[in-house]
């Protein structure tokens, strides 16, 4: 047999460690390596362990970190036993459903009897919920998902759209994957989105200074977080390479240890300027 998980020389949990935020997260993957330490106790002293649950749904937002951790996950599980091989397979709910009656129930089974030992990722898992097809794949995975499987099936999605999907479609939905133990990502603080932007902006060759990132944040990210489905790190993301576009266009602009120094305004100028009734030629029209 493999030697016990061992969790200060695995290289996936210090991976997941070093993460930024999902203090959830991370609470509920040390929750996992301490039963799995327990389990082995009891089985060498030959009393009962704990039946664990691979399956899982990770609820959060885009951009948090989900498909990372789900890699680190199967690595972990694999790691400590729970799986022979821990391999991830993504894929997007799209990919379970077929274009005819009958169709989909043999995508979904071909599919979990590719998946011996690892697991599979399926994104956008809501989607499932919106049609006929959808439904019957997650018949199909409720009827396959038991408590003992050598493969684990994760459920992404956002929080709202998912808690309805386990209360409006098949009851043992529920059971199989419950809420309960599900991983929750939280949004990034502006600390903390503020330590994505420069790490991201050093890796597309811009300097972002600690001052000009947090302005950002605080102006632009932060005030995008209060809407539904904020995109976190593909957020900052998507205003780094429009800066960086502009910064490009710019004749002014220079580097500083090798690097193109992003300003404020390259960022900032994510919409357009705010209306003028001084300039207006339709309100001069008008009036």
């Amino acid at each position: 047999h493999k030697p016990p998980f061992d969790p200060s020389t695995s290289a996936a949990l210090a991976k997941l460690d070093a993460m930024l935020g999902l203090a959830a997260v991370k609470a509920a993957v040390q929750n996992l390596a301490t039963l799995a330490a327990e389990n082995l106790k009891s089985e060498e002293a030959g009393e009962d362990v704990t039946p664990v649950s691979l399956h899982r749904i990770f609820l959060g937002n885009p951009g948090t970190g989900k498909t990372t951790v789900a890699t680190l996950y199967g690595k972990l599980l694999a790691e400590m036993g729970y799986l022979s091989n821990g391999e991830v397979i993504v894929k997007g709910a799209s990919a379970l459903t077929g274009a005819h009656v009958g169709s989909t129930a043999k995508i979904v089974n071909d599919l979990l009897d590719s998946i011996a030992g690892k697991v599979l990722v399926i994104d956008e898992a809501y989607v499932l919920a919106d049609s006929q097809y959808g439904r019957e794949a997650l018949d199909v995975l409720v009827e396959r998902v038991q408590g003992n499987d050598d493969f684990a099936v994760i459920l992404c999605g956002y929080n709202d759209p998912i808690r309805k999907m386990l209360k409006d479609c098949n009851p043992g939905l529920e059971r199989r994957f419950k809420l309960a133990d599900a991983f929750l990502f939280e949004d990034y603080s502006d600390a903390e989105l503020q330590q994505i932007m420069q790490s991201m902006a050093a890796g597309m060759g811009l300097l972002v200074t600690s001052d000009v990132a947090a302005a950002v944040v605080r102006k632009v990210l932060a005030k995008q977080r209060t809407k539904p489905n904020f995109g976190n790190a593909g957020s900052v993301k998507n205003i780094l390479e429009r800066a960086k576009e502009r910064l490009m266009g710019r004749a002014d602009r220079h580097k500083e240890n090798g690097k193109w120094l992003v300003l404020e305004q390259d960022m900032m100028n994510t919409h357009k300027p705010p209306f003028d009734p001084s300039t207006s030629a339709a309100l001069a029209k008008l009036d």
